[in-house]
């Protein structure tokens, strides 16, 4: 796995992991609490997304780390990783599902896929190492500390505008905190000297047709 590809996993994984984590009541709150769905629900529900959001990171990590492994034609590697964090998630499941209900099985997943993402890192280092250059090593605490900083501000928004009850109302007051946050993270990044607001827009923006390159 290149130094680009793990700061741009980092840097997306990262703040969006936050963002669900804050954000898990609202959006629940909007999606499913109607009718029966109650609000004793909403934060059943809201706990179980905070630890599903725990397994962004490890995830993104795994579709980065993945291909490192194919190019040498090593399909194993990627399987036994699977496999293993798979196992640890079900076993995890049965145990803490009996003790947390929904919030501890949506935590034995989240253990698994970092499982599989720490598999994965630890094969890799020892059979062919991940390049990491020096300039990384500045960028990625640099990039952490934007995401944290975000996910602070998004948070203390959260404690201070209250919640709407009604429903348009409420999507208008999600999406605005959505935008708020990736304007924030994207101010952030650009004072921290991570990148600039160009580099930042063409890192996550869709590639035209006619960028690609045989």
């Amino acid at each position: 796995m290149s130094a680009p590809s793990l700061e741009l996993a980092t840097g997306l994984a990262l703040p969006a992991m936050l963002g669900l984590m804050v954000l898990s009541a609202p959006i629940v709150r909007l999606l499913f609490e109607h009718g029966a769905f109650t609000a004793l629900d909403t934060t059943a529900t809201a706990q179980a997304l905070m630890w599903l959001a725990l397994a962004l990171p490890a995830h993104v990590l795994v579709k980065s780390l993945s291909p490192a492994f194919f190019a040498r034609e090593d399909t194993l590697a990627p399987l036994a990783a699977m496999l293993t964090g798979l196992a640890v998630a079900l076993v995890l499941a049965v145990v803490l599902g009996h003790f947390f209900g929904a919030a501890g099985i949506a935590a034995s997943i989240a253990v698994g896929a970092w499982s599989n993402a720490a598999s994965l890192i630890r094969r890799g280092a020892a059979n062919f190492g991940f390049a990491i250059d020096d300039a990384a090593r500045r960028r990625l605490p640099r990039i952490a500390a934007a995401a944290l900083v975000m996910g602070a501000l998004l948070w203390l928004a959260i404690i201070f505008i209250p919640p709407p009850a009604h429903g348009l109302a409420q999507t208008v007051v999600l999406a605005l905190l959505i935008a708020g946050a990736m304007a924030a993270y994207g101010v952030l990044l650009s004072l921290f000297g991570v990148t600039g607001w160009r580099e930042t827009v063409n890192a996550v923006r869709p590639t035209k047709p006619g960028d690609l390159r045989a």
